[in-house]
């Protein structure tokens, strides 16, 4: 009787041991907490990279039709209340006809931030600073202006009048870019 109830003991340790290992071996992914979800940003309060290009209307200039291009790229991150933009543009400026006729290129960088939101039309005001080049001769140039991004239905495509100031003559003009 000894022999048989010490086997029953050595039974019973053998399965403890086993019951150990086994709970020891299941995976403990019930214990962990669940990730935490990512915080939720609406299109319309994170930045959008953009860029457009179109033609403007400048009084000063003959011909008074001319061209531009702009790219601007958000600065801040979605969870700041200011956004800013750094915004890098070029008007390019007729002068003269024929074979006379010249172009003025102005290269500008600087910053551009949203003023007002009416409907899903949003209102920029922006100023910059860079060259003015024509022929040989180069000089400083400023600009300040304004420019609204309208929505073309619900694609990326957006619709571009702006307004600006080039050493204190306005231009203006109409434009197509797109969000990405």
């Amino acid at each position: 009787m000894r022999w048989e109830l010490s086997m029953i003991n050595i039974d019973i340790l053998a399965m403890e041991r086993l019951a150990l290992a086994l709970a020891l071996s299941l995976p403990a992914m019930a214990q962990s907490a669940p990730p935490a979800a990512p915080p939720v940003v609406t299109a319309s309060a994170c930045p959008a990279s953009f860029y457009a290009a179109g033609a403007s209307l400048n009084l000063q200039a003959t011909p008074n039709l001319a061209g531009w291009y702009a790219i601007a790229l958000p600065i801040t991150k979605c969870e700041k209340a200011f956004q800013a933009y750094s915004i890098t543009m070029n008007n390019l400026t007729p002068r003269g006809s024929g074979a006379g006729l010249t172009f003025t290129s102005t290269t500008s960088t600087g910053l551009a931030i949203p003023l007002k939101q009416v409907g899903p039309i949003d209102i920029y005001t922006f100023g910059t600073l860079g060259t003015s080049i024509s022929g040989p001769s180069s000089s400083l140039a400023g600009t300040w202006g304004g420019v609204a991004v309208v929505p073309i239905g619900r694609t990326t495509w957006r619709l571009t009048p702006w307004a600006q100031s080039i050493g204190g003559k306005w231009m203006g003009g109409l434009g197509i870019g797109r969000s990405y």
